[in-house]
């Protein structure tokens, strides 16, 4: 029998208090207690700017904001700014930019980070990011959502190595995180606020794109496995190299969980345990013959079925439904660099596909009468010519000129049927439709010294269904010389093209949906102290809809409501303690505002916008241990009251607050070996993300990787 720890409920600051400082006194107990090192062992092999003895301080992990900590000698970054040297990233711009170089808000997690947790799913990774906020319906496998500063999930563009993720037959277009693995990923960048410009329609409150490893090298493989609570096992695998002009990633994983009741198990009649199994396979392979060439072909395929319930609730338990997804994406890009640099263009190909099922047979026990099966079908295919001039770059200014075209299009179909029994089957069927977008951009950087660092970027998409549409985004950055005090500022609209689901379901579908639109801003403030130990931060942000896209419960269909508005400010601060101990924090406070389609208060009324939290804390620590060999991470997340609605008429009830740690440790045995744990809702906190939906209890997960 395992002892579960429950604090009172409601406590939770002293929680997150008393967690902070369980995870700081273990550390310090497992260092002073740590045994001599094993003669015997294989020695590990350590760079130099991870040595303490060589290096002021450790490589630190990318946390608020777009920090990211090297050496003292590698200079100061942006966006909760500490040291970030030459840490390059591909979101703000359309062409790769230094992170300290940046005025937009950022997000960094590298493959590091992703490791010392020992998280699975790239939808957990992100619960730590700054005005993100993750939902998931209940247990591994079921719906994932994303909001960046309160935008829903159809407002965030998810890509992978540049393929568009995004589900074009889903509800809203969203991409469901519960079934993206970390498996061959080498960096995560979360980019916040109004990004149509540089990524089009969906890209409304913000953009996540994910880079996989590109193979470097003799050949190098990893191979995990990892068990655990909910009779869990996840097994993974990687090589990577390159060999003359050939590099190579490949990698695949599987996983197998029985998980638990998707519907709450603390309410009646939900005993069922609803499980998930995912298979991923992953690889980039390229071909690069000279300095200024490169071909570079992405492939992922994702497979996976997980069991679900009725729905949120008492006695919602089923025993035979299902939902099963199939995804595959590819691409191809072309990339050459002119002889003197001041030229480079980049062609590239991009195709995703999407296939989802839903099985709900009749019920042995018919408690729920009826069955229904439904199947849909999503395909996804971008073409995009870049061209980059560097038109100057000396100590005085810099500036780069980019400009491009790029056409997208997108299609979906759907067949569904509903069986009463007694002969009455009502079958649907969702034709095959198509939405169509030609776009032209550009953008400029300019650079004054190594002070003063702007954008300027506008685009045009024509739509096929909904004409022409222009977006613009302005960005700078100000850093006071000598103090490295940085000032920053973005303002940019957005846009997004209603979904195939939204316009033409037979159900829900409303063919008189106007597009969205939104004008987007934040500013901020960030300066490095004690020489970068301390780097605080804050940003205000602002972001107004029109035509905001929503699903009314009572009537079954989606409309427009005239506006919705999401504002707040984000607080960041970077604490690196000691050589090997680094903390961040992050506290978003978020308000939202739109028509509310829930009682209360009545309909009309502007009201919270439904699951989004007015008060997040985030705090990461992390922790060298047992001489250097080891990793400690502990994790802690406060969530504040939101808001749900269930029922007919459709009712708002308040999720209460919560608060969940989660710790890791990682321990290398030998330069081959090495031991992990996990140890997730350490409190055994009772929450839920959904209204009637259950979460996960206290668990327990270990494992050991392998490295050749």
């Amino acid at each position: 029998m395992v002892r579960r720890w429950k604090l009172p409920a409601r406590a939770g600051f002293a929680r997150a208090l008393f967690a902070l400082t369980f995870g700081l006194s273990v550390t310090d107990f497992a260092s002073a207690q740590a045994p001599p090192p094993n003669p015997d062992a294989a020695p590990l092999t350590i760079d130099v700017q991870d040595d303490p003895a060589l290096s002021p301080r450790r490589d630190l992990p990318q946390g608020s904001g777009a920090t990211i900590v090297g050496t003292l000698e590698d200079g100061v970054g942006s966006q909760g700014s500490a040291v970030s040297g030459n840490t390059v990233v591909s979101s703000p711009n359309l062409t790769p930019t230094l992170l300290s170089q940046t005025a937009s808000s950022v997000t960094v997690i590298t493959a590091e980070q992703i490791q010392q947790r020992g998280q699975i799913n790239v939808g957990e990774v992100l619960r730590s990011v700054p005005g993100i906020d993750v939902v998931r319906n209940s247990t591994p496998g079921s719906p994932t959502t994303i909001f960046i500063r309160g935008a829903g999930g159809e407002h965030t563009k998810v890509l992978v190595d540049g393929i568009p993720m995004n589900d074009p037959i889903s509800p809203g277009r969203v991409f469901d995180f519960s079934n993206l693995s970390v498996d061959n990923i080498e960096k995560i960048e979360v980019i916040r606020g109004p990004q149509s410009v540089l990524y089009g329609s969906d890209a409304i409150g913000g953009v996540i794109l994910i880079t996989t490893k590109k193979g470097a090298g003799p050949m190098q493989g990893r191979a995990s496995v990892m068990g655990g609570s909910f009779s869990t096992m996840n097994s993974a695998a990687n090589v990577s190299g390159s060999r003359g002009a050939v590099y190579y990633s490949v990698g695949g994983s599987y996983l197998d969980t029985n998980g638990f009741s998707a519907a709450s198990r603390s309410l009646p009649g939900n005993v069922e345990d609803d499980g998930f199994m995912l298979g991923t396979y992953s690889q980039r392979i390229g071909w690069q013959p000279s300095d200024n060439a490169n071909l570079d072909f992405v492939f992922r395929y994702n497979q996976g079925n997980v069991d679900i319930d009725k729905g949120g609730g008492a006695f919602r338990d089923d025993p035979n439904d299902s939902n099963t997804l199939q995804q595959a994406v590819a691409g191809v890009r072309f990339h050459t660099v002119s002889d003197a640099g001041w030229y480079e263009q980049t062609l590239s190909y991009y195709i995703s596909d999407v296939k989802r099922g839903t099985r709900s047979p009749e019920d042995p026990v018919p408690v729920f009468p009826g069955s229904f099966f439904g199947n849909f079908r999503g395909n996804t295919q971008q073409i995009d010519w870049r061209n980059t001039f560097h038109l100057l770059d000396n100590d005085l200014f810099g500036d780069s000129f980019t400009f491009g075209g790029l056409y997208q299009t997108e299609t979906g179909a759907s067949d569904t049927v509903f069986d009463l029994g007694g002969g009455l089957t009502f079958p649907s069927t969702f034709p095959k439709s198509s939405l169509d977008d030609g776009a032209v951009y550009g953008e400029n950087q300019f650079r004054v010294g190594e002070s003063w660092y702007t954008t300027v970027g506008v685009r045009s998409d024509h739509f096929n269904l909904y004409g022409a549409n222009d977006t613009y985004r302005v960005t700078s950055l100000y850093r006071v010389p000598g103090l490295l005090t940085g000032f920053r500022a973005t303002l940019g609209t957005g846009f997004r093209a209603p979904s195939l689901y939204q316009r033409f379901d037979p159900f829900a579908g409303n063919p008189n949906l106007l597009p969205e639109d939104s004008k987007g801003w934040d500013a901020g403030i960030e300066q490095p102290m004690f020489d970068g130990f301390l780097v605080p931060s804050v940003t205000y942000f602002r972001n107004d809809f029109t035509n905001f896209i929503d699903y009314d419960q009572n009537l079954g269909i989606y409309y427009n409501a005239a506006y919705a508005r999401m504002s707040g400010v984000e607080f960041s601060t970077l604490f690196v303690l000691d050589d090997r101990t680094t903390m961040t924090t992050s506290y978003t406070y978020l308000d939202t505002e739109s028509p509310s389609n829930a009682v209360p208060p009545p309909i009309g009324t502007p009201a919270q916008l439904l699951r989004r939290p007015r008060h997040k804390l985030n705090v990461q620590f992390n922790r060298r241990v047992l001489r250097d060999r080891g990793d400690l991470y502990v994790g802690m997340y406060y969530v504040g009251d939101r808001d749900d609605a269930i029922g007919f008429p459709s009712t708002r009830v308040v999720l209460q607050d919560y608060v969940v740690v989660n710790t890791a440790l990682t321990y290398d045995l030998s330069r081959n070996f090495q031991v992990f744990g996990r140890i997730d809702n350490a409190f055994n906190e009772h929450y839920e993300e959904v209204s009637g939906f259950g979460v996960a209890p206290f668990s327990v997960f270990a494992g050991t990787t392998v490295r050749w």
